[in-house]
């Protein structure tokens, strides 16, 4: 009987951790994900496999700014988004953006 218990005390424990990060992992894994993975593995191989090295950097970045926004104002990040912005401040930024971005040049 000890034994059940802490079989399930470590399952349970392993599905805390674990079962966000799995759920939201597998959230695009539908049919036609699957076959559109496949058709790119099949036809760039590994080719593209450097492109995990600045997309998991680029999302760090993204979290990090996310906690620490959250931390400080106390809202997530869909709360942040949707929050009412002046018009300046949009105008400001659309101009900056467009004005810094590669395709401007």
């Amino acid at each position: 009987m000890r034994f059940l218990r802490s079989w399930k005390i470590r399952i349970l424990l392993f599905f805390a951790v674990v079962g966000p990060g799995f759920i939201t992992a597998n959230v695009d894994n539908d049919a036609n994900g699957i076959v559109t993975y496949s058709q790119a593995g099949a036809q760039f191989g590994y080719q593209l496999l450097w492109t995990m090295i600045p997309v998991t950097l680029a999302l760090i970045v993204v979290q990090e700014i996310s906690a620490r926004m959250g931390a400080v104002t106390g809202k997530g990040l869909s709360d942040l988004a949707n929050s009412p912005v002046s018009p300046e401040v949009l105008s400001y930024s659309a101009f900056l953006g467009t004005s810094l971005s590669p395709s401007a040049r």
